[in-house]
């Protein structure tokens, strides 16, 4: 039975942007609840960022192992953006260490089209957030990444607490231009993958959804898109649709057990 899953952050966030995201799914699906911060992100702020996909991902798996081994049971391994890259990644080199993967927002080169990967209102907001620093900064990844009104209280509530992790865990250029670089670098790998679902918003301003439909043709699995109310901090905006898709994955998962238990007693009789 699936009882963890792990939640991998993207381009510049750690673990503490999830919000209440985690509790929120613990408390209806009852998962344990795992995050992992990527090389230079969080607690591994003082790391070089690697400036390829797959040394992200043998990072992460070698904590993860380390987690297995205190947590049994099957896992979810869930990826947003560029830590949705990291999930494909670890989909195509090391299938077999999750039920299912779950890939949100997310792109490759030589798949995805350019602007469909990162808009020109993407690219525009990235460097004024390169740029600028403390609340300007944030205030720029909001705007970008979420489809609620920064000028809202809870919004400015939110950019402030991802004001304090910055001054917490500060995040270099260097690094932030390492992943960056990274992302733009991961191209598709032509594998076959049976247990992979993409999840897309259609309101997200920096990855088109149209990427996510291209990843689902090419690997031939399911796409779920969000109509309304998903930006690209799609845990921010609309968590109620994601806990639905995990709790899908769940449910299809009991109705396997319940029919292979069904088969086996039928074949005893």
């Amino acid at each position: 039975m699936i009882k963890n899953i792990l939640l991998v952050r993207g381009l510049s966030r750690e673990k503490s942007h999830w919000g209440d995201f985690p509790l929120q799914l613990h408390k209806a699906l009852g998962l344990k609840v795992h995050c992992i911060d990527l090389p230079g992100m969080g607690e591994f702020n003082d790391h070089l960022a690697p400036i390829n996909i797959h040394e992200n991902t043998l990072f992460l798996r070698q904590r993860w192992l380390e987690l297995v081994e205190e947590n049994p049971g099957e896992w979810l391994i869930l990826g947003v953006s560029l830590g949705g890259m990291v999930c494909l990644d670890w989909a195509t080199s090391f299938n077999s260490d999750a039920k299912n993967f779950i890939v949100v927002n997310s792109s490759v080169k030589g798949l995805c089209k350019l602007f469909d990967r990162m808009s020109p209102y993407a690219l525009c907001k990235m460097s004024l957030a390169f740029l600028c620093k403390g609340s300007s900064q944030e205030k720029h990844i909001f705007e970008l990444t979420s489809v609620q009104s920064a000028k809202s209280t809870s919004s400015r509530n939110i950019i402030k607490s991802w004001i304090d992790i910055r001054n917490k865990r500060p995040i270099t250029r260097l690094n932030f231009s390492r992943q960056l670089l990274s992302a733009m670098r991961y191209q598709y790998v032509d594998k076959e993958i049976d247990n992979i679902l993409f999840i897309a918003g259609k309101h997200d301003q920096l990855c088109s959804y149209r990427s996510s439909i291209s990843l689902g043709k090419k690997y031939n699995a399911p796409v779920r898109l969000c109509d309304s109310g998903a930006g690209h901090d799609f845990a921010l905006d609309r968590p109620d649709f994601l806990l639905a898709q995990i709790e899908s994955i769940l449910e299809n998962e009991i109705q396997e057990i319940r029919s292979v238990h069904y088969m086996q007693t039928k074949t005893i009789n």
